[in-house]
């Protein structure tokens, strides 16, 4: 109870345990003991006095800086309170590893990444801590980061780290000039993918293309002799319609091309080619709409819009 005889706590107390809850406020307490003994009743109260004295001690910091570049030097700032004769230790990656016992250190963080700072202040008597997550942001420059490896793949990706290594070590940019053996693949499409890995051990996105294998004898000239198009949906090699076209290597071809049997709507434009052997190209294809107006009705555009992805 306090002062005023106002009952303030309870607890229980057994021969070596002294438990004192619940005394949060500063003051003079009076502390009332009943106890028993074996076949004795209830004994007479005894009063305590205890006094609580107050923690004044707090720990408390700030920084100069919570995010750049690596090397990132940070001032840090005490700002804890309490009586003198206060130690000080600050763990600045909260892991053990980094640590200092100066009231305001420094410390310079070199490798990229995100740091909580935890700090520890003592009185002799009170240990007081505080950690700040994720408190300190350090970010690799990219104009630094140098490549340490490369590596490419033809149709199945086999995991990072494990398609066909090329030899690339400490350079900014890297453009691959290599004859790649594909003597294995079929003829057909295929993928060819390829990605790089930097000093800091970060993979890049995989960067892949199409390409067609076809087994052409490098003596025969080609040239462009046939050439068809068709709408929506492919009828079949040499089905569409034909199109004027001249031999050659390159042909460019401009006609006009009748849509009187197509809906409104949008319908895909689709032109292949063929050469003197035979074969046929892939095809290009273009979508467009097609839309009936009268002769005599002018159309205002009135609204326009963009987007992005």
């Amino acid at each position: 109870m306090d002062k005023n005889k106002l009952f303030v706590a309870c607890d229980t107390l057994s021969k070596n345990n002294h438990i004192i809850t619940d005394l949060k406020n500063a003051g003079t307490y009076y502390l009332v003991f009943y106890g028993t003994a074996t076949s004795i009743s209830w004994q007479h109260a005894y009063a305590y006095n205890y006094h609580l004295t107050p923690i004044t001690l707090t720990a408390d910091f700030d920084v100069n800086v919570t995010s750049g570049l690596a090397p990132l030097t940070v001032q840090f700032i005490n700002k804890s309170s309490g009586v003198s004769g206060t130690t000080y230790e600050w763990d600045f990656k909260n892991d053990g590893t980094a640590k200092s016992t100066l009231k305001n250190p420094s410390y310079t963080y070199t490798a990229p990444g995100i740091y909580s700072v935890k700090l520890t202040v003592n009185d002799g008597t009170n240990t007081i801590p505080i950690t700040k997550t994720n408190l300190i942001t350090v970010t690799q420059d990219v104009a630094t980061t140098k490549l340490a490896n490369a590596e490419y793949y033809i149709d199945n990706d086999p995991g990072v780290g494990s398609a066909v290594q090329i030899n690339v070590s400490n350079v900014s940019d890297y453009q691959l000039n290599a004859n790649l053996d594909i003597s294995g693949l079929t003829n057909g499409i295929h993928i060819f993918g390829i990605r790089v890995k930097d000093s800091t051990g970060k993979w890049s996105y995989t960067y892949s293309k199409l390409f067609i294998k076809s087994d052409v004898s490098d003596s025969q000239d080609k040239v462009i002799t046939a050439a068809e198009y068709f709408f929506d949906q492919d009828p079949g090699y040499g089905n569409g319609k034909k199109m004027v076209s001249f031999p050659g290597t390159d042909v460019s071809i401009i006609s006009t091309i009748d849509i009187s049997g197509l809906s409104n709507g949008i319908h895909i434009l689709m032109v292949r080619v063929q050469d003197n052997t035979g074969k046929w190209s892939i095809i290009y294809n273009k979508l467009f709409i097609k839309e009936q107006y009268s002769s005599n009705s002018i159309i205002n555009i009135t609204q326009a819009e963009y987007f992005l992805d």
